[in-house]
């Protein structure tokens, strides 16, 4: 490294510690979208498990038990998920955010060195991406985000290996990208082994880069095996298997005019999520985009299609990826996604605008390659930016003179052209740049370039991951509220299953995210350390048994049945019942203070608890059974014939995550149920013997005792994860040792012979 260069890695060092100082040393949390009512009680049960001395196999905390492990949302075997184990829950949660920004930004400026890109266009490109707002705005939805702050990294690697392959660079290279695999985003893992491909394209010795590639493919799969074999056989376990609604699956598709955002970053709204000005919402599906923005700043746009428009090598690899990927994104605006739908291929694959991605990844490297040609004074290069730039500013121009609003928001036009006037500003001062390109080496034009970048894109970082006070993260006065014994019962809230306008209504003096936490919306109760059952499965990788459950529960409350929610509560173990009440209730939030207001109310039941002997059997099959049984009676439903049952009681329990110890007494046979979610995993044994783990009230399951008193032990193992662990382990070290051992020197023409072209 140069001197420059340390310079410039210092520089990008310093970028985020400064950018997220809030979080980093006062105490703040990101919050916004999917980070605190899932991420964040879903890493705060990881967390918990792990404590009390527990291997992750299985989580206690929702929905009566869900595999952990098996599931890459909870990336368990992701090491830089392991930041969270360190300081205290909040600050392990944001510092493994804010790592992959570091990691974001260092890795595109080693990437685009690695392509020869001068240190001062490689500072320039590292910005763009490592604090844009498409790569922050993904933060909200984790493991996208984690995807594509390893992807340039992940390219740095691929780029020497394709130059001048060896041993120790394809191993360096399967580690990077086996620790990205274990991620296990779908979409983008798929985004980014595409783009492998198109860059093997790119060499002059393609087959033997397609070779490497494909072995690459097969050496990160055997390092990432013990999380890719279990999550793919947790997905046939999961709703995944049965397949979304097509409605579902192309639900967040991108607005055909959303490339428009790449030059005006705040086409539809402002995004500083806590103001909630939006006044072009219409535009997307939920009024909110899938990627909060798709912006990487206005002079990589520039140089981008400059490139295209001055003939630099490349560019139909660009247009093509750029195609491809735009086609996908839009998802329901063609015919493509039905057809793929039909096919099987998307049918469990949502959201496409994920597919957007890939396409502002591959814009950047092309835009950077082409400031390269700029700054050593390619002619043409020159030529193109300066009508590019003049073309950025027209449109700049044109959407500020002739946008078209929906009436509703006509109060809010103003303050949309003074953000678009902004736009103009900054993308007229990357013209201005333009034009005075000739001048690219000097270091007044340098300064003015960087300046120019952190008001265009660092700017709008911050609007994209906003934060919360400390005091938002502490437990609300409902979970102050309950039993101080978390582990001896559940929570229900059945406020959540209120349509949304009641939940609005009964929170509306609360702001969006303090009404959330305030009423221990589904799934933020393992936050506090509390277990919640039936809720909502928010991601679809719920147990097919409880989805079965929570459908049955959904069609009796539709029924019009008064008291729909307590059979199932009854056989839930759920303790409390939460409930939205009338906002006039909450004196707190009357008087305007947030993290002392209760909008829910709390109904004790009592539980009645995890592990019962059940006093009757009742045979049911079909739906108008199951209704039947769940809502006329108390008795345990089974998908068996019923039998005489003797009296019966646990006379002791220990339990851990994934196992529970039981003494119990029976005068006679008698049907133990566990108010635990069944799964094949589970294992029963009855004083060292096997015993069969029968279903029990649909979701969960139950055995036979005999007379006399036993010892049961309850058992959750995933062998797939012990196996792909011991697989993932022997590929691990031996990538490891590859990569350690000692070298060869190599000549100068060695070095060299192989050269992405």
């Amino acid at each position: 490294m140069t001197r420059e260069d340390v310079r410039h890695t210092g520089f990008l060092c310093l970028l985020p510690t400064v950018l997220f100082s809030d979080v980093l040393f006062f105490g703040a949390g990101f919050f916004h979208r999917d980070l605190f009512p899932y991420h964040y009680p879903m890493k705060r049960a990881l967390r918990a498990v792990i404590e009390s001395g527990d291997f992750p196999f299985w989580n206690p905390f929702i929905s009566a038990g869900q595999p952990m492990a098996a599931n890459p949302a909870y990336e368990v075997f992701y090491p830089p998920q392991w930041l969270i184990l360190l300081g205290d829950f909040r600050f392990g949660f944001v510092l493994h955010i804010v790592a992959h920004v570091y990691l974001a930004l260092l890795g595109t400026y080693f990437l685009l060195r690695a392509l020869d890109v001068r240190a001062s266009v490689s500072l320039f490109g590292a910005v763009s991406f490592g604090s844009s707002g498409f790569l922050l705005g993904s933060m909200t939805t984790l493991p996208t985000f984690f995807v594509w702050s390893w992807a340039p990294l992940v390219g740095w690697a691929l780029v020497r290996l394709l130059r001048q392959p060896s041993p120790r660079r394809f191993a360096v290279a399967a580690l990077l990208a086996a620790t990205q695999m274990l991620v296990g985003e779908p979409i983008s893992l798929l985004q980014v082994w595409a783009l492998v491909g198109c860059a093997a394209l790119l060499t002059a010795d393609r087959l033997r880069s397609l070779a490497l590639c494909a072995g690459l493919f097969v050496a990160t799969f055997a390092i990432a095996a013990v999380q890719v074999v279990p999550a793919i056989d947790h997905a046939h376990d999961s709703a995944r298997a049965r397949g979304f609604p097509y409605a579902q699956v192309v639900d967040y598709s991108m607005p055909l005019i959303r490339p428009l955002e790449m030059v005006i970053p705040r086409l539809f709204a402002m995004l500083d999520i806590r103001k909630n000005l939006v006044w072009d919402a219409r535009a997307f599906s939920h009024e909110t985009p899938y990627l909060l923005s798709v912006y990487v700043g206005v002079g990589i746009v520039i140089l981008a299609l400059a490139g295209i428009f001055a003939g630099t090598r490349g560019r139909f690899m660009l247009i093509a990826v750029s195609s491809g990927s735009y086609l996908l994104a839009i998802g329901g605006k063609t015919p493509l996604y039905r057809w793929l739908y039909e096919l099987g291929i998307a049918r469990s694959l949502r959201y496409p605008e994920k597919f957007a991605a890939s396409a502002i990844f591959a814009a950047l490297l092309f835009g950077a390659l082409v400031g390269e040609r700029l700054m050593a004074g390619d002619e043409r290069v020159r030529r193109a930016v300066r009508w590019c730039a003049v073309g950025a500013v027209l449109t700049c121009a044109a959407v500020l003179l002739l946008w078209q609003f929906p009436a509703q928001s006509t109060r809010l036009i103003p303050v949309a052209r003074s953000y678009w006037l902004l736009g103009l500003l900054l993308t007229a001062s990357w013209a201005a740049l333009g034009f005075l390109g000739k001048h690219a080496e000097s270091r007044a034009w340098k300064l003015g370039a960087l300046l120019v970048l952190l008001g265009d894109v660092v700017m709008l970082a911050r609007e994209v991951s906003p934060s919360l006070p400390g005091d938002f993260f502490t437990p609300p006065p409902v979970a102050r509220s309950l039993d101080p014994r978390p582990d001896a019962y559940a929570v229900f809230n059945r406020g959540d299953w209120r349509p949304l306008d009641e939940k609005l209504m009964a929170t509306r003096a609360l702001p969006h995210w303090w009404a959330v936490r305030n009423s221990l919306q589904p799934m933020t109760a393992p936050a506090w350390g509390f277990r919640s059952v039936l809720e909502r499965d928010f991601d679809e990788t719920a147990l097919l048994p409880t989805h079965d459950l929570l459908d049955l529960m959904m069609r009796v409350g539709n029924g019009g049945a008064a008291r729909w929610a307590e059979p199932f509560m009854l056989r839930s173990n759920a303790r409390y019942l939460l409930d939205y009440r009338p906002v006039e209730q909450d004196r707190a939030a009357l008087a305007g203070d947030p993290l002392e207001s209760l909008p829910v109310s709390i109904t004790d039941f009592g539980a009645s608890g995890r592990y019962t002997f059940a006093a009757a059997l009742i045979e049911a099959h079909t739906d108008a059974e199951l209704q039947r049984a769940f809502v006329t009676t108390q008795a345990t439903v089974v998908p068996f014939a019923p039998f005489a049952l003797a009296s019966a009681r646990v006379t002791a329990t220990r339990e851990t995550s994934s196992t529970a110890t039981l003494d119990v007494e029976s005068s006679g046979q008698a049907f133990l149920v566990a108010a635990v979610t069944r799964h094949k995993y589970w294992r029963a044994t009855i004083d060292g013997r096997d015993a069969p783990l029968l279903p029990a009230n649909v979701a969960y399951q139950g055995l036979v005792v005999p007379a006399g008193r036993h010892r049961i032990e309850l058992r959750y193992r995933n062998p797939l994860v012990v196996w792909g662990g011991v697989f993932s382990l022997l590929a691990l070290l031996s990538a490891c040792a590859v990569a350690v051992w000692p070298r060869r020197a190599r000549t100068p023409d060695q070095r060299d012979a192989t050269r992405l072209s």
